[in-house]
C-alpha cells in the first residue's frame, strides 16, 4: 500500500468544496420549524398532551408522524415529551418499552436539556448508549402561552451527510471524538462511512493532522485523494464529532500533471493552461512570468476548474473587490466574459432583489457592508433573491467563508433553494390565509393570540382585541346571492386592511365575523380606531348591496386572561353592540 505525498495544491481554494458541504442542508431547519407549528395547531392533540391521554396522542400523532416520515427520507424518528421531559410518544413502536433504548433524557440528550433550560428551539447532536448518532431538533409546544410539552425530530447524521455530499460522490467517515489528552486530539469510534478506504488506510489522528486541510494529494490503489477534516458541533456542543472526507482527484491529477515530474515544470504548466484557455494567448503570457507568478497562476487555474464543476454560484472577494467567479455564476447572469462580469457586478448586493421574504441591502456601497449585515442573521434567514434574465426570480441560501491566512478574502457561495423556498412559502400561505379574502385565517389567529398572550405576560404591555361583524349580512346573501356577498366580504377586508398598521393582525374568524388584534394599544386608543373603521365602512358604496354597516366589540387584555376568556369577553361586547342597535362600538 503506497501513501506518498505527490505535491501540494492551493489550500485556500480547495476548501470551497469542504465549506460548501459543511452546510448540512440548513434550509430544512425552516421546514421542521413549520412542522412544529403544524403540531401546535392541532388543538385536540394539545389537549391530550396536557392530560397525558396516550391513546388520543397516539391516534392523532400517528397521522402526523406518517406524513413527516414519508415526506422526509432523512428523518429517523419523532419523540414527544410531556412538560417534565418524560417520553410519551415515539414514532419507533418499540422505543417506549425497549430497555436498550431507554436512557435518561435530561442527562444524555443534551439538546432536550438545553431546550428545557432556554425554553426555545434548539438543534444539536445526540449519542445513544449503543453509539447511535443523530441530529436532534427540539422545540417547546405552547398552548395558551404555557409550555405543555416538547417535540423532537431526530435526523440520522449519516443520511444528512450523504445528501450534503451528493449521496456518495465524496468518500467520508464520521468519527466520534475522544477527549483532548496532553493537548493532542484523538479519533474516537468510527460510526459511519461510505467507503472502505478509511479502514484500509488505517486512518489515525496523526495521518489527519499531517494531511487533512493541507491539501496533500495521497496515492492509494492507483487513485489520488485529497483529505479534509471538519468538526461537527452546535452552539452548546463543542468538539462533538468530526468528519474526514476523501475527494477523488484522480482525473484532475492524470489530466494535468505527470506524476514523475515537478509541479512547476514549464511544459506541464503549459499543458494545464491549454485545457483552460486558448493556447496562443497563454503562451505569450507564460514567457513573461517569473516562477513565482507561474505558481500563482497555476493555483488560480486549479480553483477555477473546481469552482466550475460546482452547481452553486461561487465568487471570491478580496478586500472590497470581486476578483473571481465560477462558470455557473456567469451563465446565470448571461455573462460570456469574466471581465464584463467583474466590471458590472463588483458589489454583489446590487444583484439582490428587494422582497419581503429575503435579504437585500440596496444602500450598501461596498461588499463588506452587506456581508456584515447578512452574517448577523440566523443561518436559515440568510436567503437572497436573484433575477435570471429569462426565468425570473430564484432564491439562494448564502454562505460567506473567510479564506484561511487571508483575513481580507472571502468566499461567497450561493446555493439554489428555489423549489424548497417556493413550496415552503406556498404551503405556509395556504395554511394561514383565508381563501376568499386573502387575509389571515382562524388557524393563524389562534397561534398568534397564544404567542401574544405569552409576550404580554412577560412584558406587561397593552393590547386590545376587536371583533367585527357585518350587520344584516345574511340578508345580502339571500337578496343578491352569494357572489355579491363574497364581493362585499372582499371589499370590507380591503377597507380594514388599508386603515390598520402592518403589525396589527386581522383575520377572518368565520362567515362575516372578523378579529383584529391591535398590538401595544390600550382600550382608549383602540376605541378611537374602532370608531374610525366603523365610519369608513359605513361611507363606502358596496355597489349592488348598497350601504353596509358593521358592529364592533372591544376588549383590552387583562391579567390572567387566556385566549378563551379574552375571546369570550370580546364576543359579549359584539353581542352588546348588536343588541343596542348595530353600527356601533361597545367595550367590555
Amino acid at each position: 500500500m503506497r501513501k506518498d505525498v505527490l505535491f501540494n495544491v492551493s489550500i485556500e481554494k480547495l476548501l470551497i468544496l469542504t465549506k460548501a458541504m459543511r452546510n448540512f442542508d440548513k434550509v430544512k431547519i425552516r421546514l421542521y420549524q413549520s412542522r412544529f407549528k403544524k403540531i401546535e395547531s392541532d388543538k385536540k392533540l394539545l389537549k391530550a398532551i396536557k392530560g397525558i391521554n396516550k391513546d388520543v396522542i397516539k391516534s392523532r400523532f400517528d397521522k402526523h408522524a406518517y406524513f413527516f416520515l414519508n415526506s422526509t427520507p432523512t428523518l429517523e424518528h419523532i419523540h414527544l415529551y410531556d412538560k417534565n421531559a418524560h417520553l410519551i410518544y415515539s414514532s419507533d413502536k418499540d422505543e417506549e418499552n425497549n430497555q436498550h433504548f431507554q436512557y435518561q433524557h435530561q442527562e444524555e440528550n443534551l439538546v432536550l436539556k438545553h431546550t428545557l433550560k432556554t425554553k426555545k428551539f434548539s438543534k444539536g447532536y445526540v449519542i445513544t448508549k449503543d453509539n447511535g448518532f443523530y441530529q436532534s431538533l427540539v422545540s417547546p409546544l405552547i398552548d395558551n402561552a404555557k409550555i405543555i410539552g416538547y417535540l423532537e425530530f431526530g435526523i440520522q447524521a449519516d443520511s444528512l451527510f450523504k445528501i450534503s455530499s451528493k449521496a456518495g460522490r465524496y468518500k467520508y467517515a464520521l468519527y466520534l471524538k475522544k477527549n483532548f489528552t496532553q493537548g493532542k486530539r484523538e479519533l474516537g469510534k468510527l460510526v459511519s462511512s461510505n467507503s472502505k478506504i478509511f479502514r484500509e488506510l488505517n486512518i489515525t489522528q496523526d495521518f489527519i493532522n499531517e494531511n487533512a486541510n493541507k491539501n496533500n494529494v495521497i496515492s492509494y490503489n492507483d487513485k489520488y485523494y485529497l483529505f479534509h477534516q471538519y468538526d461537527i458541533e452546535s452552539s452548546f456542543q463543542k468538539d462533538f464529532a468530526q468528519v474526514i472526507m476523501a475527494t477523488d482527484v484522480t482525473k484532475y491529477v492524470k489530466d494535468n500533471f505527470n506524476k514523475a515530474s515537478y509541479m512547476v515544470s514549464v511544459s506541464l504548466l503549459i499543458l494545464l493552461i491549454i485545457m483552460v484557455v486558448v493556447y496562443v494567448v497563454f503562451t505569450k503570457l507564460i514567457n513573461k512570468l517569473t516562477q513565482e507568478e507561474q505558481e500563482l497562476l497555476t493555483k488560480q487555474i486549479q480553483i477555477q476548474i473546481i469552482m466550475d464543476n460546482s452547481n452553486s454560484l461561487i465568487a471570491l472577494i478580496e478586500g472590497e473587490n470581486l476578483t473571481l467567479a465560477n462558470k455557473p455564476f456567469l451563465t446565470f447572469l448571461s455573462c460570456s466574459d469574466m471581465r464584463i462580469f467583474l466590471r458590472n457586478h463588483n458589489n454583489l448586493s446590487k444583484l439582490f432583489i428587494n422582497t419581503t421574504d429575503t435579504f437585500s441591502m440596496q444602500d450598501a456601497t461596498k461588499n463588506s457592508d452587506w456581508i456584515t449585515q447578512i452574517n448577523k442573521l440566523e443561518e436559515s434567514q440568510r436567503v437572497v433573491t436573484l433575477k435570471h434574465p429569462y426565468f425570473g426570480l430564484n432564491y439562494f441560501s448564502v454562505k460567506v467563508t473567510k479564506v484561511p491566512e487571508h483575513p481580507d478574502s472571502k468566499i461567497v457561495i450561493f446555493s439554489d433553494i428555489t423549489s424548497i423556498f417556493e413550496k415552503s412559502k406556498k404551503d405556509e400561505y395556504m395554511a394561514y390565509h383565508d381563501n376568499l379574502t386573502g387575509i389571515y385565517n382562524r388557524q393563524y389567529f389562534n397561534e398568534s393570540i397564544s404567542r401574544t398572550i405569552y409576550d404580554l405576560q412577560q412584558n406587561d404591555s397593552y393590547t386590545s382585541l376587536l371583533m367585527l361583524d357585518l350587520d344584516f349580512f345574511k340578508k345580502v346573501n339571500d337578496t343578491y346571492g352569494h357572489q355579491v356577498g363574497d364581493d362585499v366580504l372582499i371589499k370590507f377586508t380591503q377597507i380594514i386592511t388599508h386603515n390598520i398598521r402592518a403589525n396589527d393582525i386581522f383575520a377572518r374568524w368565520g362567515g362575516e365575523e372578523f378579529l383584529l388584534l391591535l398590538n401595544y394599544t390600550d382600550e382608549t386608543t383602540a376605541y378611537k380606531v374602532a370608531q374610525s373603521l366603523r365610519e369608513k365602512v359605513s361611507l363606502v358604496d358596496f355597489k349592488e348591496a348598497g350601504q353596509i354597516t358593521c358592529s364592533i366589540g372591544l376588549s383590552q387584555f387583562k391579567e390572567n386572561d387566556s385566549a378563551d376568556t379574552w375571546l369570550s369577553r370580546v364576543d359579549k361586547a359584539l353581542y352588546k353592540a348588536k343588541e343596542n342597535g348595530r353600527n356601533r362600538v361597545e367595550i367590555i
